[in-house]
């Protein structure tokens, strides 16, 4: 057993309840493209942040709720091909109308948007939403994921004040459970404990991501 297997599991494989939605395994994101290192639509994240996630999961649900993940661990690939690839690419309209209005692909980069090192290939952080139980409908908080700009950090005011209590909500209970916000992202949350800060993995997002 190799020790990315000891590490890492698959997050479905623990809690199927737990939904997992990963665009970057399809076109269906900022990007346009399938993104390099998605070979399976997969959420996969050290088994420690599992742990806390599952925690969480269960207090969500107590509250009718339950959590839907767009992304988890991301292969270092990934993120070069966000920076040595698609930011040097001309512009879709649609994907910058609905993505990223305000800014040049290259300033996503300079505003902490993007990252040349993404927390995420570290292992145990993750991009998340809510998703009511009873009507299967998504929790509004204000934007749609990876939206970049101002109406996706956390504590935005110009948001309206449903959608501001649904991100303190968010926020609120997976503070309680061990993970910390990134204030420009409402939706990624990286594990306060978690193990190997200074690694960042490259295995690619599929089911045998240890061989």
């Amino acid at each position: 057993m190799s020790k990315l297997n000891e590490s890492f599991s698959i997050i479905n494989d623990i809690d199927s309840n737990i939904i997992c939605q990963i665009d970057y395994a399809t076109p269906n994101n900022f990007t346009g493209n399938i993104v390099k290192g998605y070979e399976e639509p997969l959420a996969i994240l050290s088994n420690e942040a599992i742990e806390a996630l599952t925690k969480a999961q269960s207090r969500f649900q107590l509250d009718g709720y339950t959590i839907i993940i767009y992304d988890a661990y991301r292969p270092m690939k990934a993120v070069n091909y966000f920076l040595d690839e698609w930011s040097i690419t001309s512009d879709i309209k649609e994907l910058k109308e609905k993505y990223y209005p305000d800014f040049s692909k290259l300033e996503l980069f300079e505003e902490g948007y993007l990252s040349k090192r993404s927390s995420h290939c570290r292992g145990s952080t993750l991009d998340m939403g809510l998703i009511d139980i009873k009507n299967k409908k998504l929790m509004n908080f204000g934007t749609i994921f990876d939206f970049f700009g101002e109406l996706s950090h956390t504590q935005n005011t110009m948001i309206n004040k449903e959608h501001q209590d649904n991100r303190k909500y968010l926020c609120e209970t997976m503070q309680q459970y061990g993970f910390r916000n990134y204030h420009k992202e409402w939706w990624h949350f990286t594990l306060d404990k978690e193990k190997n800060i200074d690694i960042y993995y490259d295995f690619d997002v599929k089911r045998n991501f240890y061989e």
